[in-house]
């Protein structure tokens, strides 16, 4: 099951390389692509009230 996730235009631009070139792609341009991929997650994850103390840290 893919969870239903809302990528912007750069984001799905490197999901199309990944999917389209992978084995052309330095580790570098992979390792940069996952984590364009992931960030929009990642804010989800960890922008909320219970967290937010750490904020000021």
């Amino acid at each position: 099951m893919t969870p239903n996730i809302d990528l912007n235009a750069e984001q799905e631009a490197y999901l199309n390389v990944l999917a389209n070139e992978t084995e052309e792609m330095s580790e570098e341009e992979l390792s940069r692509s996952m984590m364009l991929l992931s960030e929009s997650v990642f804010n989800r994850v960890w922008d909320n009230d219970e967290d937010s103390v750490y904020d000021t840290l």
